[in-house]
């Protein structure tokens, strides 16, 4: 600024009235982090200015603190495009920072990062066609509304328009009595990169809700390539209209936990590598379509869907998909102690019967219905001979249209071990090779179709088998035992 000194108000004001980009930075005399309280509103900013807390002298961070001012304040109110640094907003009667038009880059400062915290609205309020972008530590927690709430759209395209690039903690938002809110929410989508993490706990809502551009919107949701730890939110861990995408390591993680309606709804399906789903009050994931597009759900490294549908008043299984699921080859997919099915897939609107493809390691077990209940096809079985179990589930092990099952266990079920439909759509066939089916409580599988029995280790408790059509050309075939090392057909 030309002026050797004035108050942030004053820089504001004189910003305003140059053209071009200006500069705010701060030396405020004393120790500690200074704290600035105006007593009413900010002007608001309406030509692009740089606020640089981190110039203030040790610690390299400035407080803006509302509790002075008037009700119907907001910390910084933003109409043109701005970059904030190293400063602190907290505590005031309406939003952290309101955006009405115009790009925000929010930074935090080094150590140990910035707050929007305590404010009577959201932190962050995110409107207008502009980006937001979130760099380095923030932590946008304690307010009465949305921690972040993103409510801007491209009027042209479906462009993501709030990026996270370090560490957004989001937690404890929408909690305080009157007051709603959650973690993140976004309009028009969230993306990251892979070094990006979210932190989303104690929400009164949703951990993160993206409700995605003209109302579904696939291309939307959640491109997010970072981890996430999404916690004891009362809402759903994460909520999506879009696609949801995210990882963690196997060292580390991600977490969508003990979530109170559910840990993930994807509308239009997505990718989660390298996480858990576990203890949430509804589904673990859920991820239901609409009459023109399919959800496809696919699952990388290690993804364990555990202990869902538990406890007083809850209601839900593991996973629950209207489409495609895929765990490739290399990956383990746990999905155990669910209170209902641990896979349920559907079929489609139009009656499409969708695929599990389940090439990785499985372990469904002890959940409280199905194991796999398909209204379609199931694949699943490791070609590298690590096996595979359905294990010890109240109801039938895999419920299906076709099943073709290879290095496999299906042991100590409450129904059939297998059990393949057969209708129009569908041949009902069962093909497997290096598979045990023991020890089920109504018998080893259950065919409408064709069995094809592979060349080696194959064995059950016990086989029926119903040939098409019925009646007139049925028969039936039972033993105490059962075993095909030679390899068998059309029993």
């Amino acid at each position: 600024m030309p002026e050797p000194e004035c108050t942030l108000r004053a820089a504001i004001q004189e910003a305003n009235t140059l053209a071009g980009q200006d500069t705010i930075t701060f030396n405020i005399p004393g120790s500690g982090v200074p704290t600035i309280r105006p007593n009413s509103a900010l002007p608001p900013i309406t030509q692009p200015v740089v606020i640089d807390g981190t110039t203030q002298p040790n610690p390299g961070k400035v407080e803006l603190d509302g509790s002075n001012a008037v009700a119907s304040a907001s910390g910084l109110a933003i109409w043109a495009s701005t970059t904030v640094k190293g400063l602190d907003v907290v505590n005031f009667p309406q939003h952290g920072i309101s955006i009405s038009d115009g790009t925000l880059t929010f930074e935090g400062a080094s150590n140990p990062g910035s707050q929007i915290s305590g404010n009577g609205g959201a932190g962050i309020e995110h409107s207008g066609t502009g980006t937001l972008f979130l760099v380095g530590t923030v932590d946008a927690s304690d307010n009465c509304g949305w921690g972040i709430a993103s409510y801007a759209t491209d009027p042209d395209t479906e462009n993501i328009l709030v990026t996270i690039s370090g560490r957004l903690t989001a937690n404890n938002n929408g909690r305080r009595p009157g007051c709603v809110g959650g973690g993140i929410y976004t309009y028009s989508g969230l993306f990251g990169p892979a070094s990006a993490v979210i932190e989303a706990k104690n929400n009164g809502s949703d951990g993160i809700r993206s409700s995605a551009q003209n109302n579904y919107a696939p291309d939307s949701g959640m491109w997010y390539l970072g981890s996430v730890q999404i916690e004891n939110n009362k809402g759903f861990g994460i909520h999506s209209f879009g696609t949801v995408m995210f990882q963690g390591t196997e060292a580390n993680p991600s977490r969508v936990n003990a979530n109170g309606s559910g840990g993930i709804y994807a509308r239009y399906g997505g990718t989660i590598v390298h996480a858990e789903v576990n203890d949430n009050c509804g589904w673990g994931i859920q991820s239901p379509t609409t009459p023109d597009i399919d959800s496809n759900l696919g699952f990388g490294g290690n993804v364990k869907v555990n202990n869902n549908g538990q406890g007083a008043g809850c209601q839900g299984g593991g996973i629950l998909i209207e489409g495609v699921i895929v765990s490739p080859a290399g990956s383990t997919l746990e999905v155990a102690n669910n209170n209902g099915d641990g896979i349920q897939l559907l079929e489609s609107y139009g009656g499409i019967l969708y695929r599990a493809l389940l090439q990785g390691v499985v372990k469904i077990k002890n959940n409280q219905g199905f194991g796999i209940n398909a209204q379609g096809y199931v694949t699943f079985g490791n070609p590298q001979g690590n096996l595979s179990r359905v294990n010890d589930n109240a109801n039938t092990g895999v419920l299906a249209r076709g099943v073709t099952f290879a290095y496999a266990e299906v042991l100590g079920n409450g129904g059939w071990g297998v059990d393949s439909q057969r209708d129009d759509r569908s041949n009902g066939n069962v093909m497997m090779q290096h598979v045990k089916v023991s020890n089920n409580a109504q018998g080893g599988i259950r065919s409408m179709g064709a069995l094809e029995l592979g060349s080696q280790d194959v064995e059950m408790g016990w086989i029926w088998r119903r040939r098409h059509p019925d009646p007139g050309g049925s028969r039936d075939h039972s033993a105490a035992f059962f075993r095909c090392p030679g390899g068998c057909s059309d029993l």
